[in-house]
């Protein structure tokens, strides 16, 4: 509670004091005399209880994130989480000071980084901290008007939004200030500014955005009556300022996107989500967008709206009118825009907009003159044409002049780059834009490009992107039929419902962790098992035709359970499934053999379904193959390993982000170690720390950390020697696709080098249907012979390529011939994309916010085969291993090597790209709840975290106390020891601790150890409540469901 003993202009760090009571009985006092005699009691009771000024209780909140839990230490009414919140606007702006002040004696934006780092991580945790006093819109929704609590924590939600603005040198106050301003000149001159200021495109903005725009989302979720009845009497003056704000950062930020989409710089894949929820948002409030189609205009409006509408403060009807004005600038220069992209191919991509500070509002026709027909282009032949009107140009003053002369140099040089870049350049890059509507209308595209087969597919590893693709391969050259393959987060989903019956689609889903969809399927998963989903025209796919593939692996509990959840509410929803479900089984290693089976036997269903007719073909290849003879593989616009566009030219995105799964960081290695003594080539494990800071990467205990490897030197010239290529490597070509909407599967043009060690999977097992599409390509017809048997025979196909990758298996089989004649295209078909490998986190962001841990062991052993022992090595492990030796200086005595320092030595250093994957793989909320936690090998990776994490707590000095450590040797006694012959000797103490609510965390091999620490656990269980084991299991699966049994695994 706060003391109201302060005198007017009170030090609000010092003078302002808190007591944070331990005694429950003080929130429950019915009167101040009551209140006071609990007080008095509950000071004696616990004399350590002082008084905490605000800057101490800042600190907590802020740095040690001691609130960060809905079970904090002690209790915060609501409005001292006000008077915090306000603190916590000052302690930002304060920041943004102190970032600019060093920006201009150093010249280096080093330490603005690191503040706005921890500034974004310090607002996160004061989010979490209202969330914990209460939810935003709880109780709102009741109408009563006595719940002053709830009142106060929504509008410690609207200073929190002023926090985020604060961090950010966007809009100047004085702006602010005369956008309201009563002067009709004035506010003229600030709209007609801030129209035309640029504003921050960085992750850490797009994080401020979203947050900010709850500012709208939350009337327009309650209802304009509600919001109208309730906010005169419960909201803030403070809450409409922070709407007021929001307003205008929000709509400003949506109105340079739409402008630079405009000219051809498309959204990410962030700001594309944001943009939709915006759309979405605007179409619940039944905005009106008219002809001008601008979302910025849209939202200025409808916040407009409610601040004339709801607020009864003075100021805000003032503010809604202001944003009208602005609605209506958003929307003519959005015009002019729109206008100016189409009127030629050749109009350049960036258009910049020069307003008079003489124009008068609401003018939309003198404003329309000013930017539609006086902008600055370049023209094909790179000549300028420069505001052809001389009466506008005498408009301006000298120091416009000069802008608009530095301008024209700034686009003349930006052109000149452009052009010295091939325009071939970065097709992958087209993965991670966003996409206008109709390019995301998938019925639209098919019938654009005339195709009858859409191919689906949710992807975490690659495989099931490449099976979609041999599919539709398959499809076109057995049956005729137009096939396209679609990633599923490229697409919106309400049209499934107008895809014609005459047409099919494929759904290839993959299942990982808990039955969980992959990251690019999330999205689509949600939607179709949502129960109240809706199509385009209603709630039925009655015309649809489907058929679907899982992969998944059985020592899952929920296995496939994806494709099971998904075609069990296509069903339900009315649409025909062509075939059964197939399911591909990792866990016995039958995934390509249950694809190959379920396919053959689709296709049978879908011909006879479609009437289709099986036709014979010869091979026909995707893509076209290249070799550029006026390229090097020096020439700044070849790709030698870089992921996108970004990363070769050095675009602010490959340094400030967002990073994902498209999109990785270049991190440096803080640290890294061997944690065993006794070095053995089989036995190896390394730690590793990298470093985050500066990064916008936000990560949380039990999340995991994606490594993007390369191929080791050994098998990238192994295999460049059998394809007759290693004399031609660093050749570059240009692949293209044949098909229209087809996309190559790596930025292009590269080096033949390249595309084995960056951007292709070489290492992985080959299939047999790759091994049967070979054989016309064989050196000679003995070979052709063999390889044509051992393609239709499964059991000899497993015994000839049992632990060999295509390199070896075409060496071995070929006799040591060169096998010159197979296309690069049908390598590129066949061969998954080199897929980022995932890693527990062993680190807790509470001890070391800026650094991740990894704990990784090296999968390095010698495989018997039919003729000979072949090195089987993790990909992933041994390319970090190399960093690690190549940082301490350390040559490795045998084994693979690798090219560590990367694409033009951007890895040099001991640098790693990477990026994060968040996982529900979380501590209990309750830091006081027991936990179990059991991890063989690697798999204690995750808990070093968890324990970090609760050594950070206020009883961490108690942790030696609190904590076992029980382990299990199985290499150091003839007797094997596992964990689940641990848990059992001490069964009585986890049943103990099982009673008492424990949760479970199981992290290590899928294959076998999990399944047998769930079966050592429900026969304790089943022991101590003296119940069979059945019973028991249905317990660990009720747990499993209230997330108390987690698990990690892996196959």
């Amino acid at each position: 509670m706060v003391l109201f003993d302060v005198n007017p202009g009170f030090n609000a760090t010092q003078d302002l004091e808190f007591e944070a009571f331990q005694d429950e009985a003080m929130w429950d006092a019915a009167s101040s005399n009551e209140w006071r005699q609990v007080r008095t009691v509950s000071l004696n009771k616990y004399p350590d209880q002082n008084r905490r000024t605000m800057k101490e209780v800042l600190v907590d909140l802020m740095l040690e994130g001691r609130y960060h839990s809905d079970t904090a230490p002690y209790q915060v009414s609501a409005f001292s989480a006000l008077i915090l919140m306000h603190g916590v606007v000052v302690q930002m702006w304060q920041r943004l000071q102190v970032s600019h002040a060093m920006l201009s004696i150093t010249g280096s934006d080093f330490l603005g980084s690191s503040l706005m780092d921890s500034s974004m991580a310090t607002l996160t945790r004061c989010d979490a901290f209202l969330k914990s006093t209460g939810d935003e819109t709880e109780g709102l929704s009741s109408g009563s008007e006595e719940n002053e609590e709830t009142s106060l924590v929504f509008n410690c939600q609207a200073v929190l939004r002023i926090a985020y603005i604060r961090l950010f040198k966007t809009i100047s106050p004085s702006t602010r200030i005369s956008l309201i301003s009563t002067d009709a000149a004035e506010m003229d001159e600030a709209i007609a500014s801030f129209v035309t200021e640029d504003i921050d495109r960085s992750p850490q903005m797009l994080n401020a955005v979203t947050k900010c725009f709850e500012g709208l989302r939350i009337p327009v979720k309650l209802g304009t009556m509600l919001v109208r009845k309730t906010a005169a009497f419960r909201w803030s003056v403070e809450h409409a300022i922070a709407g007021w704000e929001s307003a205008l950062l929000v709509t400003k930020w949506i109105h340079s996107v739409e402008i630079l989409s405009l000219n051809g710089d498309q959204p990410n894949v962030g700001e594309h989500k944001l943009l939709t929820l915006v759309r979405d948002v605007l179409e619940e409030a039944e905005c009106d967008l008219g002809e001008s189609f601008s979302l910025a205009a849209g939202a200025a409006r409808t916040w407009g709206w409610f601040l004339q509408d709801v607020w009864i403060w003075g100021i805000t009807p003032r503010m809604g009118a202001a944003l009208e004005l602005l609605a209506k600038a958003y929307e003519t220069v959005g015009k002019a825009n729109r206008r100016s992209s189409v009127a030629g191919s050749n109009r350049f991509n960036h258009t910049l907009f020069f307003l008079s500070k003489k124009l008068t509002y609401p003018s939309d026709l003198k404003l329309q003159e000013m930017i539609g027909q006086h902008h600055t282009q370049i023209s094909s032949g790179g000549q300028f044409a420069l505001m052809e009107n001389v009466q506008l140009l005498k408009s301006l003053g000298s120091w416009d002049l000069v802008a608009v002369l530095l301008a024209l140099v700034y686009l003349l040089r930006s052109q000149l780059r452009r052009k010295s870049n091939s325009s071939r350049a970065g097709t992958a890059q087209q993965v991670i834009q966003g996409k206008s509507d109709d390019s995301r209308d998938f019925v639209r595209v098919m019938d654009d490009n005339h195709k009858n087969c859409i191919i689906f597919f949710g992807s975490q590893t690659g495989t099931a992107e490449a099976y979609a693709t041999r599919l539709a391969k398959e499809g076109k050259a057995r049956f005729g039929l137009e096939t396209m393959v679609a990633n599923l987060e490229d697409y919106d989903y309400k049209n499934l419902d107008q895809l014609p019956s005459d047409k099919v689609a494929f759904f290839i889903l993959s299942s990982y962790g808990e039955g969980e969809p992959t990251d690019n399927a999330a999205e689509f998963y949600n939607f179709i098992t949502s129960d109240e989903l809706s199509f385009k025209e209603g709630v039925s796919l009655a015309q649809l035709q489907y058929t679907a593939f899982g992969l998944g692996n059985k020592t899952y509990e929920h296995y496939n359970a994806v494709v099971k959840r998904v075609v069990s509410a296509l069903d339900t929803l009315g649409a025909s499934r062509v075939g059964y479900v197939g399911e591909g089984d990792d866990a016995s290693g039958t995934t390509e053999e249950d694809f190959l089976t379920w396919k053959e036997d689709m296709w049978k269903a879908l011909a006879s379904q479609m009437d289709l007719t099986e036709v014979h073909s010869t091979y026909e290849p995707s893509y076209s193959i290249i070799e550029e003879e006026t390229l090097t593989h020096e020439c700044s616009e070849v790709y030698t390993g870089e992921p996108n566009k970004a990363h070769l030219c050095g675009e602010l995105r490959a340094v400030h982000g967002p990073f994902d799964s498209h999109n990785p960081y270049i991190a440096p290695i803080a640290s890294s170690r061997e944690l065993f003594s006794v070095r053995e080539e089989s036995r190896r494990c390394i730690h590793v720390d990298v470093d985050i800071n500066g990064s916008g990467l936000v990560y949380e205990t039990g999340d995991h950390l994606a490594i993007w490897p390369s191929n080791a030197n050994q098998e990238v010239d192994r295999l460049l020697q059998v394809l007759g290529l290693y004399e031609k490597r660093h050749q570059v070509v240009s692949v293209q696709t044949m098909d229209s909407i087809s996309k190559v599967p790596f930025p292009t043009p590269t080096t033949y080098d390249t595309i084995m060690r960056y951007y292709l999977e070489i290492c992985g097992p080959v299939s047999r249907q790759l091994l049967s599409e070979l054989v016309p390509f064989a050196p000679n017809d003995a070979v052709k012979e063999r390889i044509a048997e051992i393609g239709i025979d499964k059991d000899r196909f497993h015994q000839e390529t049992h632990f060999s990758n295509i390199a070896r298996l075409l060496q071995r089989l070929g006799d040591g011939s060169t096998w010159s004649k197979i296309p690069l295209s049908l390598l590129i078909e066949s061969l998954p994309k080199l897929q980022h490998r995932f890693y527990s986190i062993s680190s807790s962001p509470l001890v070391q916010p800026s650094t991740v841990s990894i704990t990784v062991a090296i999968k390095s052993e010698l495989i018997s085969t039919r003729e000979s022992q072949n090195p089987f090595c993790g990909v992933a492990s041994n390319f970090l291993l190399a960093l690690h030796h190549a940082r301490i200086g350390e040559s490795r005595a045998s084994g693979f090597s690798y090219d560590v320092i990367g694409p033009r030595q951007k890895y040099g250093g001991g640098h790693v790209p990477i990026h994060l994957r968040h996982s529900s793989f979380k501590l209990p909320k309750d830091p006081l709840r027991p936990i179990i936690m059991i991890g063989p090998g690697t798999g204690v990776a995750p808990f070093r975290g968890f324990v970090q994490e609760r050594a950070e707590m206020d009883y961490g000095s108690e942790l030696d106390e609190k904590f076992t450590l029980i382990t299990a040797f199985s290499r150091e006694t003839t007797k094997k020891v596992y964990v689940q012959h641990k848990l059992k000797e001490a069964a009585a103490e986890v049943y103990g601790l099982l009673e008492q609510q424990a949760h479970v965390y199981v992290c290590g091999d899928a294959s076998r150890m999990a399944k047998d620490v769930s079966h050592a656990l429900a026969e304790i269980i089943a022991q101590g409540r003296n119940i069979g084991l059945s019973e028991a299991e249905a317990i660990l699966k009720d747990m499993r469901a209230k997330n108390r049994y987690q698990e990690d695994v892996w196959a």
